[in-house]
């Protein structure tokens, strides 16, 4: 999966691979702290995320509208050394 951002319907610009770990479904008024945060560290409260949602999607979001909460891990081009010790690949000696 690719990681962009930008407009539903404009060309949007990548900003890495990724690969999805968890998908939920749930009302607005479902979604924690967290799940906010999480989208957009600028955001706090239910108000702010709806507001983005809004723009994204030009037409009033409520509390009651269903979203998809999308948990992610993005794919790194290099293994890090924690992933190379685990794969046993490299310079470790016993």
């Amino acid at each position: 999966m690719l990681v962009t951002i930008g407009y539903q319907y404009s060309p949007r610009e990548r900003i890495f691979e990724a690969v999805i770990d968890q998908v939920e479904v749930k009302r607005v008024k479902e979604l924690s702290p967290r799940d906010i945060e999480h989208d957009n560290p600028e955001f706090r409260r239910h108000e702010e995320m709806i507001h983005f949602l809004e723009q994204i999607y030009g037409r009033a979001v409520s509390m009651e509208d269903v979203v998809t909460v999308v948990r992610f891990s993005q794919i790194v081009d290099s293994p890090t050394e924690f992933t190379d010790r685990r794969l046993g690949i490299g310079g470790a000696q016993n």
